[in-house]
């Protein structure tokens, strides 16, 4: 949570204290997060004024200011069976235990 000074109005992440900007000794008003410091950059902060993924960069010793890229969509898998044509029609007619019957056909038990 970042903290606006009253006397400077410069974000702060103390709410009680010294200013860093201007030295204003007393209580700040709470105001919402700031974003990552890094320019373009609008994830929530992590530590030190920067995102998680900036922050692991910096850790690490990378002075890289590059844009992170957004995490992939999980892969969605498509799985085709040739099932016989009443296992098809009984799964088609009730979605809600299509999965019992393809369950049932897959284990020979049907």
């Amino acid at each position: 949570m970042a903290f606006l000074c009253p006397g400077c109005h410069a974000r702060s992440e103390s709410v009680v204290g010294l200013c860093p900007s201007c030295g204003y000794v007393g209580r700040g008003q709470q105001v919402g997060p700031v974003p990552c410091s890094i320019e373009g950059c609008n994830r929530d902060p992590y530590a030190k004024g920067l995102c998680e993924p900036h922050y692991r960069r910096a850790a690490r010793g990378s002075t890289s200011t590059a844009p992170v890229r957004e995490p992939a969509e999980p892969a969605r898998v498509v799985l085709s069976l040739r099932v016989p044509e009443d296992v098809r029609e009984r799964a088609i007619s009730d979605p809600d235990g299509a999965r019992r019957v393809l369950e049932e056909w897959a284990r020979g038990t049907r």
